[in-house]
């Protein structure tokens, strides 16, 4: 008896399954989902999170204009130094010369 009770579950199982199946086709099958509701602190979190990129991002375009601005004042500078240097040299050699 035990063997028919299962059988008649697994008869009775199948088509929930089915049901189940159909169910979930047709709620993937809708063009528009239902609205998702998110808690309030996943809201803010995403938000803090948002401005913290902003920021970032503001931050790294500063910090690159102030490297080329750095480096355009290094290459002057050194630029500035070698010729100070030949010209020296140059006023070296002429006295000696």
């Amino acid at each position: 008896m035990a063997e028919r009770d299962r059988g008649a579950r697994r008869s009775e199982e199948a088509p929930r399954k089915q049901l189940a199946t159909k169910a979930r086709r047709s709620w993937c099958s809708l063009s528009v989902r239902p609205e998702v509701v998110v808690p309030e602190s996943m809201l803010r979190e995403r938000k803090r999170e948002e401005l913290w990129a902003a920021a970032g991002k503001e931050k790294a375009v500063a910090e690159k204009k102030k490297a080329i601005e750095s480096r355009k004042i290094i290459f002057s500078r050194a630029k500035q130094y070698a010729e100070e240097y030949e010209a020296q040299e140059m006023e070296l050699e002429q006295q000696s010369g």
